[in-house]
């Protein structure tokens, strides 16, 4: 099921947050703004004072590729116009590795030049297909990708000098917005993907980085409803950060397929695996784990990447302190499956996306007419059904229409204003 909780475990039965008023009185609440515009006596506004307001900014979308400020916000990404991967001066790839090829590599990386790739292996297995001079580390079978992009960022030498104050913020470097890292799994395979979404190629993930200085290999999309089979939800990127916070999982069994599940356990041999520990950890929830590491997502909305990848320029990175890395790399050290590992795919995002601001997330709010909410899977979501998109869209056109009609009347009434006196 694609509702499968974390990266693949069994979810409990969803609990929707439906509002169906918002949906029956559409229409309505998208014409308060031109009722305003128009300088309506409900809003007690008069058309000369809102049109000195006009530099305000705001969002006229979040889900299209007209608004360059929000247009892409939905999905975490940009509108089509914005961001260049030629901005980025050097390209370094961390691959968590443990038994598949690497031979995907050549297509992936085709036309770009790439400064490093580092892989980490964990499963004690050949490492087949690395592009030529890559950098291999092994390491003890612990915390699955997580650990290993802790790792990665525990070592990373623009923290070197950091290490007798890890607390303290690294100062930020010309050309740190220059640099990305793009952290990826060894299988990029579309059927490993457990939540709603599909990969971003290289490309898409270097523009929108380049512009937003952070990216989730993931671009999320929809999926039905368990509750009705006949209805289909676009998720969002972004989830409300309280509600992300009560997440928890007791169990996780991937849901890959019984194949791969067997290969994995075949080539597995006793010596790789660490001495059998709990899956469970000793924190209630996501909230209880974050204040034991210590470290602090963005409120009210955050944004999260499901999937195992995502691209980070140093900048970027540098948002949080060292000692952030050093802590989680600790707390994914203690077993091999563990939950601590879908606490942190849950926190990658929020730790080093920039924070959107408040017209942004007021956007989103008013976009969204559901907040999906799976305990143990997706917690806090933002969505919205398919079809209610597609009506959405024809009354921003319509909106945007009327819009471009009141802005020309209001201009020809200041000017009126400035002739006469």
């Amino acid at each position: 099921s694609i509702l499968d909780g974390g990266r693949g475990g069994v979810p409990n039965k969803a609990t929707w947050k439906e509002d169906t008023s918002i949906r029956r009185n559409l229409d309505e609440k998208q014409q308060q703004p031109l009722l305003r515009a128009a300088g309506s006596s409900s809003s007690g506004t008069s058309p000369l004072s809102l049109l000195n307001n006009n530099n305000k900014k705001q969002c006229n979308c979040v889900h299209c590729d007209t608004d360059e400020q929000c247009g892409g916000l939905w999905t975490g990404s940009v509108t089509p116009n914005r961001g260049d991967p030629k901005k980025l001066e050097k390209i370094h790839l961390l691959v968590s590795h443990c038994l598949h090829n690497l031979h995907w590599m050549t297509n992936f990386t085709k036309g770009y030049d790439i400064s490093s790739v580092t892989v980490v292996s964990k499963c004690g297995k050949d490492v087949i297909g690395a592009p030529q001079g890559s950098k291999i580390i092994r390491l003890d079978n612990v915390g699955r990708c997580d650990h290993t992009y802790a790792y990665y960022l525990s070592h990373l030498p623009n923290y070197q000098h950091n290490l007798d104050a890890p607390t303290e913020h690294t100062p930020i470097e010309s050309g740190d917005d220059k640099e990305i890292h793009v952290f990826l799994k060894d299988d990029r395979d579309e059927t490993s993907i457990h939540q709603p979404g599909s990969w971003r190629s290289l490309q898409d993930m270097l523009r929108i980085a380049s512009e937003r200085g952070f990216v989730c290999g993931m671009r999320p999309s929809g999926f039905w409803t368990r509750q009705n089979k006949r209805k289909r939800v676009l998720l969002s990127a972004y989830h409300k950060t309280q509600r992300l916070s009560k997440f928890s999982l007791q169990k996780y069994e991937s849901k890959v397929g019984r194949k791969k599940q067997a290969k994995y356990a075949a080539l597995q041999s006793e010596s790789d695996k660490k001495e059998e520990q709990p899956f469970q950890s000793e924190y209630k929830n996501f909230s209880e784990w974050q204040n034991a590491i210590p470290l602090e997502l963005p409120h009210p909305v955050t944004e999260v990447c499901y999937g195992g990848s995502f691209a980070s320029t140093t900048k970027n990175i540098k948002r949080q302190p060292l000692h952030v890395w050093q802590s989680m790399e600790q707390s994914l050290s203690r077993a091999d499956n563990l939950e601590e590992g879908h606490f942190a795919e849950r926190s990658w995002a929020g730790l080093m996306a920039n924070p959107i601001k408040e017209y942004q997330i007021e956007a989103l709010k008013e976009y969204s007419t559901e907040e999906v909410f799976v305990r143990n899977s997706i917690c806090g979501a933002f969505a919205i059904p398919r079809n209610l998109r597609v009506m959405k869209a024809k009354l921003r056109e319509k909106k945007e229409a009327l819009e471009r009609e009141d802005g020309e009347f209001l201009q020809e009434l200041q000017e009126a204003e400035d002739s006469m006196s």
